[in-house]
């Protein structure tokens, strides 16, 4: 499993409202204070309403907030984005849809600001969707298969939506992906209140949040 130079947390949650003691934590971790949020995975459910959510989380908290509205691939390889992300102290990739963040962000001007601050040590921190989209081989949400995602970390499958109150209650989804990963990838499955700090110590577990975690098809011990 391969990483860039700064820490990447990745949640469960899609929303910040979803797990707000969670991204308190996460927050407090990171030493945060001020992010520039991308709301790109939900260009099609509200974007400017996932920026207001999180500007009622991170505000009472300290934080100074920046949505940066990259809904589409011509937005992602404006030069004015990119340079916003690359002046960036922490980037918050929000949730909604993997695919359309794949799509969005893949091989682009945007994208490429964000591995290059991140290999400089500047945290990334992605919710939900985005925590699935980020790595590489990525959850396809439609059927728990696999397809390629961003590719920020490999060598790790990241589910999300599990649990009773997600979209894969039975764990059919998730029962696919761990049969389907490769075997020497390690298959994490972040419920709504879980955080997970991948760097260049490796990766553990923030908080008290549940993660199921798998290899080769077995379940093995929680991560902590």
């Amino acid at each position: 499993m391969t990483t860039s130079s700064g820490p990447l947390i990745l949640l469960g949650a899609d929303h910040m409202t979803q797990a707000p003691q969670t991204v308190a934590l996460v927050a407090a971790s990171l030493g945060l204070t001020s992010v520039v949020l991308l709301p790109t995975a939900s260009a099609f459910t509200g974007p400017e309403r996932s920026v207001v959510e999180a500007l009622g989380t991170l505000g009472p908290l300290g934080i100074e907030l920046e949505g940066l509205m990259v809904l589409t691939r011509s937005e992602a390889d404006d030069a004015a984005m990119s340079q916003r992300i690359t002046d960036a102290s922490a980037i918050w990739i929000g949730g909604g849809s993997a695919l359309h963040l794949v799509a969005t962000l893949k091989s682009t001007a945007t994208w490429a600001a964000i591995t290059g601050a991140h290999a400089l040590g500047v945290p990334v921190v992605a919710s939900g969707a985005a925590a699935m989209a980020v790595a590489d081989p990525m959850v396809d949400p439609r059927g728990g298969g696999l397809t390629v995602g961003l590719g920020l970390v490999t060598d790790l499958v990241v589910v999300t939506g599990v649990g009773d109150d997600g979209d894969d209650p039975e764990g059919h989804r998730l029962a696919r992906t761990v049969a389907l990963a490769p075997s020497v990838a390690d298959v994490v499955a972040l419920h709504p209140d879980a955080a997970l700090v991948v760097d260049g110590d490796g990766r553990r577990q923030l908080g008290e949040g549940r993660i199921d975690h798998y290899r080769a098809g077995v379940e093995l011990d929680p991560l902590g």
